[in-house]
């Protein structure tokens, strides 16, 4: 098992946000270096490196979001015969964001070779580790990133089910066809195998119908779109009940809330009409 908070103290540890400076306000993977070298491997409620990784985690998990957001956003833009492929690309990445987001709430971050779980769950003296044996353990210690990243979130996937009163949500728990690499597998194959990719555009030109959308999508888009869709919802959802708020879109304007960032530069954004900008006669 891979030690995480449960629902109250998750909510306890993203409540205590307090916005520390310095390497608490720039990149996670960063901070964490900063902690291999200096062979820091427990994060005690209280210290500083405990607050510091507890702000920088829940900023990254704020970017995430927004990151899944806006992945789900642009996927939509695809979903025409030519980009086809890429929509299901973008969708994958939609999912990832989202349920890596949510894995932060709750105290758990796969990093490069470790995973950093909770060890003491109790509001007032939480403990966070950096564990260095938890990839071989689970078996994906010489796995790829992405491989060793889902069976982490698979692993403690049943610990949200709880929580989850929608159905549709309930989904996004549970590895796809029982297959824990399937999101991976499908993504490389339309990324990687031609014949794939043009595949995914004839049956997504053979079938789309935007008044009957997303029903009208077909095969592994279809299901690809789905646990997308649950995944991004299943993020928020906790986020929102968690009150989860820092400062980490700063950088981004228009000023506001995560929420009406999402809505102003991804839900409201025009995307730019860039086709004019390159004179494609000489290159077809």
């Amino acid at each position: 098992m891979v030690g995480i908070f449960g629902f109250t103290q998750a909510e306890y540890y993203c409540n205590n946000y307090q916005g520390r400076s310095g390497a608490a306000a720039r990149s996670l993977r960063e901070l964490l270096e900063d902690f291999r070298k200096r062979r820091i491997a427990a994060l005690k409620e209280g210290r500083p490196e405990f607050d510091d990784y507890r702000d920088c985690s829940l900023r990254d998990s704020e970017r995430r979001l927004f990151l899944s957001a806006s992945n789900y956003r642009r996927s939509l833009d695809l979903m025409h015969t030519s980009a086809a492929s890429w929509a299901h690309i973008t969708l994958y990445y939609s999912s990832f964001f989202a349920a890596s987001a949510l894995l932060e709430l709750f105290g758990c971050y796969v990093g490069e070779k470790f995973v950093i779980e909770a060890t003491k769950l109790s509001p007032g003296s939480q403990e966070l580790v950096l564990n260095w044996q938890a990839l071989a353990r689970l078996g994906v210690h010489r796995s790829g990133p992405h491989v060793q990243f889902w069976r982490v979130f698979y692993e403690c996937s049943p610990s949200f089910g709880p929580f989850v009163n929608d159905s549709e949500l309930k989904t996004a728990l549970d590895p796809i066809q029982g297959n824990e690499r399937w999101q991976i597998d499908t993504r490389n194959k339309v990324n990687y195998d031609t014949y794939k990719s043009i595949d995914v555009m004839s049956r997504l030109q053979a079938s789309f119908d935007l008044n009957q959308f997303p029903r009208c999508l077909q095969g592994e888009l279809s299901t690809q779109h789905s646990t997308s869709h649950a995944m991004l919802r299943l993020a928020f959802s906790f986020a929102k009940q968690f009150g989860l708020s820092t400062d980490a879109l700063g950088l981004l304007t228009p000023s506001g809330s995560r929420s009406h960032k999402v809505q102003e530069l991804i839900l409201g954004a025009a995307v730019p009409d860039m086709t004019g900008t390159i004179t494609w006669k000489h290159i077809l």
